[in-house]
Order: C-alpha cells, then sequence, then structure tokens
C-alpha cells in the first residue's frame, strides 16, 4: 500500500477543479493518499471499496463520498466493471479567503479549524444524499458548460452541498481532531511508511519507527492503524508476503523464499499465508 500526499493545482482565482475518473479493477495495491483540498465525489456506475481514515465503505452507483482537507484515504474498483467517478475537489479558500466580512467562515469551521465529522459515504437511497446528487450533477453542468455567471452558480450550489452536510450528515463517531496537529501527523506518517518500506526484509520493530514520528510507541501504534487499517505488525507481514510472491517464479525452495522474505523461520511463513491477504 503506497501511502504519500497529493498536490493538487488548482486555478488561484477559483481553486475549484471537477475531474472524471474511471478506476480498473485489478490494478494492484491500493493508492492511499492525502490532500490540502476538500473532495466531494459520486459513483456514476460500477461498484467501489474505500478505505478512509481506517475505515472501509463499499460504493454503488448515486453513492457520494466526502473527505475533508487531510482525510487519508484509497480506493479501488470491484470486479468487473470499472468504476466511473466524477470528482469536485476545492480548496477551502473558495469560500471564504479571509475576508473581514465572517459570514461565509461559518461553512468552513468544520475544515479550517478542526476536522469534520461529516460522514464520508451517504447512502445513493436517501432523500438527502438525493439532493446533494443532484446538486453535484448541476455543479458538473456548470463547470463543463462555463456559460456566463458560472463561478458564482457554482459557488452557490457548493454552499448548498456544505449546508445539508452540516444539517444531515454529521457522524459523532468520529473524533474531532485539530487540523494542524493532523497535517504533522499524516507528514510524519508518510516518512515512517517510506522507512518500513526501506527495512521491512530485517528485523524491524515498532519502536524504531515510532521514533521516526517522535510518538511514543503506543501513540504511533493506534496512530497507525487507525491511519492505515492495519496494526503495524499486520503492514509488515503483508509486505513480507508481497516480497515472497515476487519470487514465486524463481529457482528458489519455499524456505529460502520465506527466510529471504523477513520470516525467522517456515512456521511463521505458513500462518501468515494462511492469515493475510497480500496487499
Amino acid at each position: 500500500m503506497d501511502f504519500k500526499k497529493t498536490i493538487i493545482e488548482l486555478d488561484r482565482d477559483f481553486p475549484l477543479k471537477w475531474m472524471d475518473a474511471t478506476i480498473a479493477p485489478n490494478q494492484g495495491e491500493m493508492s492511499y493518499h492525502w490532500h490540502d483540498c476538500v473532495e466531494i465525489s459520486y459513483v456514476r456506475s460500477g461498484r467501489g471499496r474505500y478505505l478512509v481514515d481506517g475505515r472501509e465503505y463499499t460504493m454503488e452507483p448515486g453513492d457520494v463520498i466526502v473527505f475533508n482537507n487531510l482525510e487519508p484515504h484509497g480506493w479501488e474498483a470491484l470486479p468487473p466493471e470499472p468504476m466511473i467517478q466524477p470528482v469536485l475537489v476545492f480548496d477551502p479558500s473558495l469560500i471564504w479567503a479571509g475576508e473581514v466580512n465572517l459570514f461565509d467562515y461559518q461553512y468552513l469551521k468544520s475544515f479550517t479549524e478542526r476536522g469534520t465529522n461529516f460522514s464520508n459515504k451517504l447512502p445513493g437511497k436517501l432523500p438527502r444524499t438525493i439532493e446533494i446528487f443532484n446538486l453535484l450533477l448541476q455543479i458538473e453542468k456548470e463547470y463543463k458548460n462555463k456559460e456566463t455567471g458560472y463561478k458564482l452558480m457554482i459557488k452557490a450550489k457548493l454552499l448548498n452541498v456544505i449546508t445539508n452536510l452540516i444539517r444531515y450528515f454529521q457522524d459523532s463517531n468520529k473524533a474531532i481532531e485539530d487540523i494542524s496537529i493532523k497535517r504533522e501527523q499524516l507528514l510524519r506518517l508518510g516518512a515512517a511508511l517510506q522507512y518500513i518500506k526501506s527495512n521491512y526484509l530485517k528485523d524491524i520493530r515498532l519502536k524504531e519507527v515510532a521514533d521516526i514520528t517522535f510518538m511514543n510507541s503506543n501513540y504511533f501504534s493506534t496512530f497507525f492503524k487507525k491511519a492505515v487499517g492495519l496494526s503495524f505488525k499486520e503492514y509488515v507481514i503483508k509486505l513480507r508476503l508481497n516480497h515472497s510472491i515476487e519470487m514465486t517464479g524463481t529457482n528458489k525452495s519455499i524456505t529460502e523464499i520465506a527466510a529471504e522474505s523477513g520470516f525467522n523461520s517456515i512456521s511463521n511463513y505458513y500462518k501468515a499465508y494462511n492469515k493475510f491477504h497480500p496487499l
């Protein structure tokens, strides 16, 4: 599983972009990333699976999914068809750029001060989801046609979407987090995952990786599991299993493959292989 910060280039005067994503099934390991933009998208066709900050969601046509800035997420399409997913991304400054008038800032408190507690998945059959879905279709049309005043129309409809999120889709089970702290933690986690990828064939320990993030072992263990969806040990084991599978086409014995993949015994290799699916 890859994990990185994605830089999304947006126009300075109108920091919003509409993209049409086509995600093919069976594309290998899930790409897992985060960014400073807010992302709202819907499934037009196909089915998929999302992993968001340690939570998993299955997506069907008509479902809407929302990520605040700094929520790590990854996706994959489920066979047999690709998942077609229009994606709206925008910078919070589109709504409020620091003006003296603080009215529009009320919409963005969840994004700019603390991590939002919006539900990530909005099921397509709910009446309020259908309302948001139709607003997204209207935004898409305005963005692509670019008729006179389209930017004002998009902003008005986007404020309507955010109002519906605030009013109807709060998730009390999601923790409220300080944005500045979360950003720093995600940067540290990215460095930790790079270190793990470079050293997983060795006798790598939780503490040495936690030290890279300047977190104590217990806190790092909890943070890692929430962000990645696997414990540190599970993540390392799956990387080792992937490595062993890549070696199966060689002339080496299974004992040699297990040893060169970081397993200290053939029995531990078989236990891991039977318990976990490769990443």
